[in-house]
């Protein structure tokens, strides 16, 4: 029995780990080079609806790990509409 503990213990210690170390993988930079992108937010967009569009333009590594991240770290600024240039070298906390 206690090796069954011990057994799940480390499982879920091994799994909690992954996931945290995951995760900041994906909201970390999606390059090191620092190359530009021009993208436009359209009015009436919101932080979470532009995670599509962020990932399609290599702006960030995942769509889910950028709304997860919006979910802990909720913005309390509004979001202006226009072009926005941004560097490929940025973290999704940055873009």
């Amino acid at each position: 029995m206690k090796k069954v503990l011990l057994f799940l213990f480390v499982l879920i210690v091994l799994a909690c780990g992954g996931a945290y170390f995951g995760y900041n993988y994906l909201i970390s930079a999606p390059s090191k080079e620092k190359e530009t992108v021009n993208i436009y937010v359209d009015e009436g967009s919101s932080y979470s609806s532009i995670g599509k569009m962020l990932e399609d333009n290599k702006l960030i590594r995942s769509e889910l790990a950028y709304k997860i991240y919006l979910k802990l770290n909720p913005v309390n600024e509004n979001l202006e509409y226009g072009d926005y240039i941004i560097s490929t070298n940025l973290s999704v906390k940055e873009v």
